[in-house]
């Protein structure tokens, strides 16, 4: 994580890609050892150190050492689980649109709205232009657009975390 403060200080010792294979990939691999039945999805970061940090991202490289048997998805990805769709994306795109969306008058939930754009929009970052910061690349914007509506979303963001219902889809921001 870019903001881990050794990261931060410039005081690593090792490159990027080797700490990332001792300390995620040999874990990863140490912890599926053996075992057939589980299946680990690996989305990259915008503030992975290890990864290129433009939006949206492709899945994590060879060099990084993930194992075989670790499904690597784009960020954002839209994947099936068992016939559940579940969406994730790791750019803070909840705490980006209260930013940039004005409403007047609205009573109930504004996390809810926020959400809700997403979804009826189908796409993983609604807005445009982007805030400044947003490392978007929209030479790619097709990997922004939401081929359907998902099951689940995850979007973690600094904001407080929540799990909420919006238009049949289960938001959850687990907190960063």
């Amino acid at each position: 994580d870019e903001r881990h403060p050794t990261v931060a200080s410039g005081a690593l010792d090792e490159p990027t890609d080797e700490l990332f294979s001792r300390l995620v990939s040999a874990r990863v691999a140490e912890a599926l050892n053996g075992n057939v039945t589980t299946q680990v999805v690996m989305i990259p970061s915008l503030r992975d150190v290890a990864h290129d940090p433009v939006f949206p991202q492709p899945p994590l490289g060879a060099e990084l050492r993930v194992p075989d048997a670790v499904l690597r998805l784009p960020n954002p990805a839209l994947f099936t689980i068992n016939e559940m769709v579940v969406g994730v994306c790791t750019a803070d795109i909840v705490k980006a649109m209260t930013s940039e969306e004005v409403s007047r008058g609205l009573a109930g939930d504004r996390i809810r709205v926020l959400v809700a754009h997403l979804l009826q929009q189908r796409s993983f970052f609604p807005i445009f232009p982007p805030p400044p910061g947003s490392q978007i690349d929209y030479t790619q914007a097709h990997a922004l657009a939401m081929r359907q509506a998902p099951d689940i979303l995850i979007v973690p963001s600094e904001l407080r975390y929540f799990a909420k219902e919006v238009n049949g889809t289960i938001v959850i921001n687990p907190g960063r």
